[in-house]
């Protein structure tokens, strides 16, 4: 097999067959010339593929959605950047949930079916001063896959859910086309209605679970999930925390 990339470019989409990561990929060609917002990069295969932090991404060749869309917000600042997050995750799971049933928000933007993780989301921006010039959003949908090999606790496919292959063109065009929608009709006065949305779509939103931080292992209920996305926990002795992301983690 030739190790050369096959590439298909047009104006508001580029594939390419193999890449080392789409958001490092989409990263490069904003350098070399103007994008219009909604621009999207995929592909059938991630070289380096990641997911928040150091965590790794597996997804099998030609099997599931790896893609990285590009958006220009006008009425989001910096210090509001978490809006981003709850709207991409929302239009991504109101997407799937064209196909499943079950699908939660675990903060702040993995989509989950019950206790599995069935896409992962990575969002960078470039900042100028206090407003936000780009944002590259990374996503990657568990499609077709039948196993998982990596040391990930609880991957899952929409396949092995409903039993069937899924149309990966088709499902990629109604996510890219619902993220953009959300954005471009997005008023900055309607951010409580979007919180509310948010906060109704997470995952375990009510009981009492397993979480850990840097003092260990606790038992809390989610009480709230704030504007700047800090999770806001009430553990069993009725003491609130609050965390941003990486700082505590859900024991599954």
């Amino acid at each position: 097999m030739s190790s050369v990339a096959t590439e298909i470019i047009n104006a508001n989409w580029h594939y390419i067959s193999q890449t080392e990561s789409t958001n490092i990929f989409l990263r490069k060609l904003i350098t070399e010339r103007n994008l219009p917002s909604g621009y999207c990069v995929y592909t059938d295969y991630q070289t380096l593929g990641r997911g928040q932090g150091e965590s790794k991404w597996e997804s099998a060749k030609e099997q599931n959605l790896l893609f990285s869309v590009l958006l220009h917000p006008l009425q989001i600042s910096a210090n509001q950047q978490f809006i981003i997050s709850e709207l991409i995750a929302i239009s991504v799971a109101k997407t799937l949930n064209n196909y499943l049933d079950n699908i939660t928000l675990k903060w702040p933007n993995d989509i989950y079916v019950e206790n599995n993780k069935l896409a992962g989301i990575l969002i960078e921006t470039t900042l100028i001063n206090n407003s936000i010039r780009d944002i590259i959003v990374g996503i990657g949908i568990n499609v077709n896959q039948q196993k998982f090999y990596s040391q990930a606790p609880n991957p899952i496919s929409m396949c092995q859910i409903v039993g069937r292959y899924i149309d990966r063109d088709m499902l990629l065009k109604q996510v890219v086309n619902n993220i953009i929608n959300s954005f471009n009709q997005f008023k900055i006065e309607d951010v409580g209605v979007l919180q509310t949305v948010y906060k109704s779509m997470l995952y375990r939103k009510q009981g009492v679970f397993l979480f850990e931080d840097n003092n260990g292992i606790f038992k809390a209920s989610i009480l709230d999930v704030k504007s700047d996305g800090r999770l806001v926990l009430l553990t069993e002795n009725r003491l609130q925390r609050e965390y941003f992301y990486k700082e505590v983690s859900f024991i599954i």
